[in-house]
């Protein structure tokens, strides 16, 4: 096995990981809070209807009422945004645990395993190209007007000389 300690993190992170399950027994206790949320709009709902003022007592209660629901909603929209964002995470930490158990302990493939004991390993080589493009090199050290017959370096102002350059690229 190689040694690692990324690799030991990981698998000290996956071990850990499974202690995020326990985390489930509180769902129910969001569930009672959203309840709770909506009890007490709908007891302030309630209110604003039945409250029995009538003038301004009665329009400030109602304005009051308002804007207690908006808070309310407010505070129950943002806890719902937190307790979304809660599941998903506890849902990527469970995958990237399940994920880390996957990884190999080697931290190698069978043909790279394969290649441990090779005293040389050999690279592929491609005979038009070669190891650094070679043939591509000498294309380009080649003067332009080898290369397409005309000289386009200078714009054809250059003039041509007997190895096939111009004046402008020799």
């Amino acid at each position: 096995m190689v040694s690692s300690p990324m690799y030991d993190r990981l698998m000290t992170f996956a071990a850990q990981a499974d202690f995020n399950t326990q985390l489930q027994s509180w769902d129910s206790e969001h569930k009672r809070v959203i309840d709770g949320f909506d009890q007490a709009i709908e007891r302030v709902q309630h209110f604003q209807q039945h409250q029995g003022f009538t003038g301004k007592t009665g329009e400030a209660l109602k304005a009051w009422a308002d804007n207690t629901v908006a808070r309310l909603e407010a505070k129950r929209s943002y806890y719902m945004g937190g307790i979304a964002r809660y599941v998903a995470a506890r849902q990527a930490i469970a995958q990237a645990a399940a994920d880390a158990r996957r990884l190999s302990p080697t931290l190698i493939d069978s043909k790279t395993a394969a290649m441990r004991d090779a005293a040389k390993v050999v690279l592929p080589h491609t005979p038009a190209i070669g190891v650094v493009g070679e043939q591509f090199q000498d294309w380009l050290r080649t003067p332009c007007c080898r290369r397409i017959g005309l000289c386009r370096c200078c714009g054809g102002a250059g003039e041509r000389r007997a190895r096939g350059g111009c004046n402008r690229n020799p």
